[in-house]
């Protein structure tokens, strides 16, 4: 049987910020169905530009890609943006994206605890976080919820502080507007377990992200793809808005809110 051609094509990822000093672009190859599935093309030799209309900048390489630093082109709210990247094998991609405006959105943070008791068992106390706020009215938002938790504790040799740090993980991170309930709140949660307890003092730090629908589309697909279940249903297809190419190039910006939890 012979087997279709592979058509070789750049797969890109970027997603641009005004409060990133630095925007980085990943480029990577696509990969054959069928024959040696194991076999990666390479890309080649990279170039490319990003342009807001006025001004067009040169990107710099990077071991994975091309990035550009925010100060030489500014990433500016309500601005469209044009990504343009090649490669000495005749390939070319490009995408195009408008950065939404920042706003604040009323993150609000509030935690509890539920003490377990188990007999036979150590008593212990898992705590958790909601977390609220607030969709802007009179516009389309699309939202990515993330975070951190970092605590301190001082040990017995003085003039030491030990600092453990690590990502949360919410109930739900990725929201429309439509889903926003009374009030036009939007609710996630996330677990703490019983660690905070151990630090001397410990922080929240929540990041609402404001995304460019494209964003959204892209991490849910992704969300979507790797959370099947069963071989045999229909594959669903990853989104992607880059012409002549693959992948995606999007934008957004950040409300915050940090919680000092003791």
């Amino acid at each position: 049987m012979k087997l279709p051609p592979f058509e070789q094509k750049l797969v890109l990822a970027s997603f641009i910020s005004p409060s990133d000093s630095m925007c980085f672009v990943t480029v990577s190859s696509n990969r054959r169905l069928y024959g040696e599935l194991n076999d990666f093309e390479s890309p080649g030799s990279l170039s490319g530009t990003i342009s807001d209309g006025y001004t067009t900048l040169t990107l710099d390489t990077t071991a994975t890609g091309l990035k550009f630093r925010n100060s030489k082109i500014k990433t500016e709210p309500g601005k469209t943006y044009r990504l343009k990247i090649m490669s000495d094998k005749g390939l070319s991609a490009e995408g195009e994206c408008i950065i939404p405006q920042y706003r604040n959105f009323m993150i609000k943070l509030d935690t509890f605890s539920v003490l377990h008791s188990i007999p036979g068992y150590n008593t212990w106390r898992e705590f958790s976080i909601d977390i609220t706020f607030t969709d802007f009215p009179g516009e389309v938002n699309y939202f990515r919820l993330t975070g951190t938790f970092t605590g301190y504790k001082t040990p017995e040799e003085p003039g030491k502080t030990e600092m453990t740090g690590r990502k949360l993980a919410f109930s739900k991170e990725l929201f429309t507007d439509k889903e926003a309930g009374s009030g036009s709140i939007i609710k996630s949660s996330s677990g703490l377990g019983q660690a905070f307890s151990y630090y001397d003092s410990a922080f929240i730090k929540i990041y609402l992200l404001n995304t460019e629908k494209s964003y959204y589309l892209y991490h849910k697909s992704l969300d979507d793809y790797n959370s099947g279940d069963d071989p045999f249903s229909e594959v669903t297809p990853v989104y992607s808005n880059i012409t002549g190419g693959l992948g995606v190039f999007s934008s957004f910006t950040v409300d915050s809110l940090i919680f000092r939890l003791k």
